[in-house]
C-alpha cells in the first residue's frame, strides 16, 4: 500500500500517534480515547488544542477516502499502531479531548 505523505499540519498528531498510540497503548490507557486524555494531561491547553486541530483537519480531508486508506495513513504515514474500525473512532478522539478540557484536567 502506498504512503500518504504527511503535510506539516498533522505534526502535533504524529507525536500524538507515535508516542501515545504505540504497540502497548490498549495496555496502558486503555484505547485510543484514554490514550488521548493522557496526552492531554501530559501537553497542557496549547498541546491539547494542536492535537484536536489535527484531528479536525484529518477528519475533513479524509471525509471521501475508503477506510483502508485512512488505517494506512494512521499506520504508514503518522506512525501509530491503532488499527481503527471506523471514522467514529476518529471523531471520539477529539471528543475525548474535549471531554478532558471541561472537566478542567489538563
Amino acid at each position: 500500500m502506498r504512503t500518504v505523505s504527511r503535510p506539516p499540519a498533522f505534526r502535533t498528531l504524529t507525536t500524538f500517534a507515535r508516542g501515545y498510540l504505540h504497540q502497548d497503548f490498549v495496555d496502558e490507557y486503555g484505547g485510543a480515547c484514554g490514550a488521548a486524555r493522557a496526552f492531554a494531561r501530559d501537553a497542557g491547553p496549547k498541546g491539547t488544542d494542536k492535537l484536536r486541530g489535527d484531528i479536525e483537519r484529518l477528519i475533513a480531508l479524509s471525509a471521501d477516502w475508503p477506510i483502508a486508506r485512512l488505517r494506512a495513513f494512521l499506520v504508514e504515514t503518522l506512525g501509530a499502531q491503532w488499527h481503527l474500525g471506523s471514522r467514529r473512532e476518529l471523531s471520539a478522539l477529539a471528543r475525548a479531548l474535549d471531554t478532558d478540557a471541561r472537566r478542567g484536567q489538563m
